[in-house]
């Protein structure tokens, strides 16, 4: 028995490892750019991961417990594969789909700071769109000071993630 604990601690520790360095990585790459689904792509898979954490632990606790247990252990189990799924929806869309244009007009640029500091800052870019719509993307912090008020700009994004491309 202490055999199986001791594979299974190895097991959550190389988990947490590998966890930790998608949302490092994740962390490191661009807002915007030609690699922004690439950034997408890892925040995904650390949804993944934790989703398929819970179903490998729910798979190894299987037998263990009363009858109302182990069902608690499928629905949690279950609720791990829909999480998986869930979360690459967009992103699965966006890569068969590819990206759109819109112009922006009257555009504005914006910095939000939330509650947990450095890493939640966001910068985005606002602007009016052909049709009169009111358009906001999540930027980089330097297309942030890249851009000023008032002009117009071709934005090239992904649609249903709404990462931006290019902004030309």
């Amino acid at each position: 028995m202490q055999k199986l604990l001791d594979k299974f601690h190895i097991i959550d520790t190389i988990f947490w490892i590998v966890a930790f360095v998608v949302l490092v990585v994740g962390l490191l790459l661009p807002k915007t750019g030609p690699y922004v689904l690439v950034d997408e792509i890892f925040d995904v898979l650390l949804w993944w991961l934790v989703g398929l954490y819970l179903v490998g632990k729910m798979l190894i606790m299987r037998k263990d417990g009363t009858k109302a247990q182990r069902i608690g252990r499928i629905v949690v189990g279950i609720a791990g594969i829909v999480l998986c799924i869930w979360t690459s929806r967009n992103v699965v869309v966006d890569m068969m789909t590819g990206t759109e244009e819109v112009i922006l007009h009257n555009i504005q640029v914006s910095r939000y700071q939330g509650r947990a500091g450095i890493l939640s800052v966001h910068y985005y870019l606002w602007g009016v769109d052909g049709t009169g719509n009111k358009v906001r993307f999540e930027i980089s912090e330097d297309d942030y000071y890249q851009y000023k008020y008032g002009g117009t700009v071709k934005v090239i994004y992904y649609p249903k993630t709404d990462r931006v491309s290019a902004i030309h």
